[in-house]
């Protein structure tokens, strides 16, 4: 009624007022039911959108703990890195003790490689010397 009143349906005088009732009823539940098919689709739409939105939480949520477990192991890496580090420290020192104790070792057996030849120098000079002085075989050697 309020179309009619509105002018927005042409009302014809030559059809009786119950047709055009009908045909505003029928204009009408049509309309009705494009509205609730609409309302139906949209809400189809929003669940999806909500049933997306709720994966991609799942999705963000999963990601995150992901990511807290990469920087966890990230984490023990470098502490493993930097005992690593520590420890090859450790063994550069002793390689280097150890070559000074290898260079003092050599200095030692070339003192002593000098040493020897120096008493063997001088064992030869004192058997030369010796050789000088004639003993007599004769008188029985002196014991202290």
């Amino acid at each position: 009624m309020e179309a009619i009143k509105r002018g927005d349906l042409e009302v014809s005088l030559d059809k009786p007022f119950a047709a055009d009732y009908e045909s505003i009823r029928k204009d009408f539940n049509a309309g009705l039911y494009g509205i609730k098919e609409l309302i139906s689709q949209s809400h189809e739409e929003i669940n999806k959108g909500v049933k997306f939105v709720n994966d991609t939480g799942s999705c963000i949520k999963e990601t995150t703990k992901y990511i807290g477990e990469l920087g966890d192991l990230i984490e023990d890496v470098s502490i493993s890195s930097q005992e690593q580090s520590r420890g090859l420290n450790e063994i550069n020192s002793a390689m280097n003790e150890m070559d000074v104790i290898t260079q003092k070792n050599a200095a030692m057996v070339e003192e002593t490689t000098a040493a020897v030849h120096n008493l063997e120098r001088e064992a030869t000079s004192l058997r030369q010397i010796v050789n000088h002085f004639k003993i007599d075989h004769d008188y029985p050697a002196l014991t202290a």
